[in-house]
């Protein structure tokens, strides 16, 4: 339906431009960044419909959901002590919503001056998405990330030194609503991973 294309186009356009003047925080950049590498990583490997299965621009629990598991993608430039920053008591939490297979992502990266970037990586996804409709969606979701390819500007490069995958269960060490009083919310916490 136009009536209805026209109005998601004008609501995302109208959240982007409600932020004039506001660049992307180091942390912000970095972290879309790693989520936009993933996402390639899986376009190449399962095709371009996977760009539906990413959230993380929709300010979701999950950065990436599916129709059996969902992922969340951190990231750290700390080479020793590696440690993530997790920002609520649902993002690690495997019973929210469904029980579903959840799984973290964590990229370790190394700032460098020449390197890939967060512009980069995302006109590389624009490539790979032969769909016009795909494409179209990918825009509108950097867009409801501050980065308009036509005009982004990057502020750092990156070096990718290591990828680790890890399965969220009862197991893995996290804050979340099953072990800590309802009374308590807004839970920000640090996992040392390696």
């Amino acid at each position: 339906d136009v009536t209805e294309t026209l109005e998601k186009t004008i609501k995302y356009y109208k959240s982007y431009f409600s932020n004039p003047n506001k660049p992307l925080t180091d942390e912000e950049e970095q972290g879309l960044y790693c989520e936009l590498l993933y996402l390639e990583d899986l376009i190449n490997k399962e095709g371009q419909n996977v760009i539906k299965c990413w959230e993380g621009p929709n300010k979701n629990k999950r950065d990436f959901v599916f129709e059996n598991k969902s992922v969340e993608i951190k990231s750290t430039t700390t080479q020793i002590a590696t440690s993530v920053r997790i920002s609520n008591e649902l993002q690690l939490d495997p019973s929210y919503p469904n029980n579903i297979n959840l799984f973290l992502k964590v990229y370790v990266l190394e700032k460098v001056e020449e390197g890939d970037s967060l512009s980069q990586v995302a006109k590389r996804i624009e490539q790979l998405l032969v769909d016009v409709e795909l494409r179209k969606n990918f825009l509108q979701k950097l867009l409801m990330d501050k980065v308009d390819l036509n005009l982004y500007e990057d502020t750092y490069f990156y070096s990718v030194q290591q990828e680790h995958l890890y399965r969220v269960d009862s197991n893995f060490p996290s804050i979340n609503k099953s072990n800590i009083d309802n009374r308590i919310f807004k839970v920000e916490y640090y996992i040392n991973l390696i």
